[in-house]
């Protein structure tokens, strides 16, 4: 799965950088701003957005950010109620498509469809050009056996992002389950031939012709 949220943009984490830091007031150092906005270990990244988010040296209108960077760490250490904690906390200071899709998918990871679906709506309606969303709401819908939503999502993922393997893959899938075996056919032919072992990494998501 690709990540979507990236880690802080390079004009905040130069906003950071470039402002006064006094270790004994602020308890923060340059190496706390590397750790939130580079650690490759989760661990490592919540350590340094927390000390960050507790400096008050962010500006307003980036902190949306840093609670979406830290939110991610907390999804990838599968620690999703505080994954959904942070993510809320950021769209309540700023609603960005970024942070409702990555919040959609901390509910597909506890199982929460109708969740999911509602952040992954919301993050569509904010920017109808993102394919992400259109391809895991799609995914829902495939699992709940509804393959005709899940086939209209599919392909609206594929018109956005033709390079979007997994959902050429999902959609030919999709339309094998509503009768066009033919179009099924050539869609996952076509997926499987740009994309070695598309098939096995859809099958671990539950899409399986």
């Amino acid at each position: 799965m690709k990540k979507i949220v990236p880690a802080l943009s390079l004009g905040l984490a130069l906003l950071l950088a470039a402002a006064p830091v006094h270790a004994a007031a602020s308890k923060l150092s340059i190496m706390d701003l590397r750790a939130c906005t580079r650690a490759p270990s989760p661990t490592v990244q919540i350590d340094g957005c927390t000390k960050v988010i507790a400096s008050g040296k962010v500006p307003a209108a980036n902190l949306h950010q840093v609670y979406a960077v830290r939110g991610s760490a907390y999804f990838r250490k599968r620690d999703f109620d505080k994954a959904i904690a942070d993510f809320t906390k950021s769209i309540a200071l700023k609603a960005t498509p970024e942070a409702y899709f990555q919040r959609g998918m901390v509910y597909i990871a506890k199982a929460d469809g109708a969740k999911a679906k509602a952040d992954l709506a919301q993050a569509i309606a904010l920017n109808p050009k993102f394919a992400p969303p259109y391809m895991f709401r799609g995914l829902i819908f495939f699992k709940e056996k509804d393959y005709a939503a899940a086939l209209i999502d599919f392909t609206k993922a594929v018109e956005l992002q033709p390079t979007y393997i997994e959902a050429l893959y999902a959609r030919g899938v999709a339309k094998k389950k509503t009768g066009d075996e033919a179009g099924g056919a050539a869609d996952i032919k076509d997926a499987e031939s740009r994309r070695q072992g598309v098939s096995q990494r859809l099958a671990q998501l539950g899409i399986t012709p």
